[in-house]
């Protein structure tokens, strides 16, 4: 088989790239700082909204180097449940 042929796109190669890609992006640097103020600023209240606004206006940047959105926020904040 070559690489990226549809063969190799079984349900277990899916599930174990997913798994890297999380594993990855729990481990980063950016995303443990930006974590510790999402559980913090959600425990006064804030919206996932209102966190990615000041999550970029202190200057954080997601793990591919990009401003957070409040999908990004609530999955971060989701993998500390």
């Amino acid at each position: 088989m070559k690489l990226g042929s549809p063969q190799n796109l079984t349900k277990q190669a899916r599930l174990k790239g997913l798994n890297a890609r999380v594993e990855k992006a729990r481990l980063n640097e950016n995303n443990r700082k930006a974590t510790i103020l999402i559980l913090n600023l959600r425990e006064q209240g804030l919206s996932f909204n209102q966190i990615a606004i000041k999550l970029n206006a202190y200057g954080y940047k997601t793990s591919t180097n990009c401003e957070f959105s409040r999908v990004q926020v609530r999955r971060l904040f989701l993998f500390t449940q």
